[in-house]
């Protein structure tokens, strides 16, 4: 019995000491969030030139370019100062090689700069291929069929 009631007694005693502590930290946390705001209720801040803050752009009219590296993507330059190149992404399965080929022909003729292609895994990584095949092969067919319309 004597010692069910030292239990007790220390459990009565942690549990006082942990209610102290957990008012100390809310005290010291509303103390904390109160402090600024009674600070900026009796400063004045006047502003100064560092202060100021910077213009996002000097002109909403006229755009600006900073100065980058030129990055070469199989025959389209991006950065520096080429121009914005117009880029886009398949949303067919990319297993399907067929409808991915056509819709990569599709953003071309529309004046796509850059087409991405999704590759997850392996077996897109593979179709990946084929597709970057049937493009080279109808491109060389395209080109023949130009030149013979030319002529």
């Amino acid at each position: 019995m004597r010692s069910t009631s030292v239990a007790g007694n220390s459990r009565a005693q942690f549990l006082a000491s942990n209610s102290r502590q957990l008012r100390t930290r809310k005290s010291l946390r509303n103390a904390r969030l109160q402090a600024p705001m009674q600070a900026a209720a009796t400063e004045l801040i006047i502003p100064t030139p560092e202060l100021v803050i910077p213009k996002y752009c000097e002109s909403i009219h006229q755009s600006r370019r900073r100065p980058t590296r030129t990055v070469t993507i199989g025959p389209v330059k991006v950065g520096s100062d080429h121009r914005v190149a117009l880029q886009t992404m398949t949303t067919t399965d990319t297993r399907n090689v067929q409808a991915t080929v056509d819709q990569v022909k599709k953003c071309a003729d529309a004046g796509a700069d850059i087409v991405r292609i999704t590759v997850q895994g392996r077996k897109e990584a593979e179709a990946c291929m084929k597709i970057r095949e049937q493009l080279f092969k109808d491109r060389q067919l395209y080109r023949c069929m130009i030149q013979q319309q030319i002529s």
